[in-house]
């Protein structure tokens, strides 16, 4: 659980992964079988009394809001570049000029989509829950770094040999010749099918919270072929 964050915008308290607790929240995903399931992250449920807010913002990944009490007025933004101008000495990604193109009131009831990196910004109408149900969305570093450990963990083949060698070469100089052939052996590696498609299944099906399994009794699963994923594992 998170304390309520406080933001010039007002107070607003958030809890993560309710999912994991509560069954009647987790029943929910049931009504978004229209995506892979193993792409779900959490069900997150933020409180606001009149007038809470987090502050214009952006987020990652697609998110599903779902207002469940109360009335909350969601304004929205524009898709923000790589480097928008941000609010210094915040958790959130705080837009500093944040630009309005629309604007709706959700009741009990309404949902609303997000895609990634539109900035929103949300202020409670009346006291109220939301819940908003994201999806995984790794950055490109998290894949890379993620699959390093597996490939340090298998049995990798793959060596690092020299490029066809001149005297001009020779120096402290690092030839395009060199760079070509790292890349030309990173493409060997991830032309094999076989090792990415096991790599990905285990890092989109691990659990969000390791070792607390038998506790939430959360299980995320996916499929290749007839291989089955249960929590980063193959299963059959």
């Amino acid at each position: 659980m998170l304390p309520p964050r406080l933001s010039p915008w007002g107070q607003c308290g958030v809890v993560q992964a309710v999912d994991l607790w509560v069954p009647q929240v987790k029943e929910l995903l049931s009504h978004f079988s229209f995506l892979p399931a193993w792409r779900f992250d959490d069900v997150m449920i933020s409180y606001a009394p009149v007038g809470g807010s987090a502050g214009p913002h952006y987020d990652e990944y697609d998110v599903f809001l779902i207002q469940v009490e109360g009335s909350k007025r969601w304004l929205l933004g524009q898709i923000e570049d790589e480097n928008p101008p941000l609010l210094d000495n915040s958790d959130l990604r705080i837009v500093k000029d944040f630009q309005q193109t629309q604007e709706w009131l959700l009741a009990p009831g309404d949902m609303l989509y997000l895609p990634p990196r539109l900035s929103h910004w949300g202020i409670a109408e009346t006291e109220g829950m939301t819940f908003s149900v994201g999806f995984r969305s790794p950055s490109l570093a998290e894949l890379l770094a993620d699959l390093a450990v597996e490939l340090s963990t298998g049995n990798n083949d793959i060596y690092y040999r020299d490029p066809q060698l001149s005297v001009d070469m020779a120096s402290e100089r690092i030839h395009p010749a060199f760079i070509q052939q790292v890349q030309a052996l990173l493409g060997q590696l991830l032309s094999d099918d076989g090792l990415m498609e096991d790599w990905f299944a285990r890092f989109m099906t691990a659990p969000k919270y390791p070792g607390l399994e038998k506790l939430t009794k959360e299980l995320r699963k996916a499929r290749i072929d007839d291989r089955v994923y249960h929590n980063g594992d193959v299963v059959n």
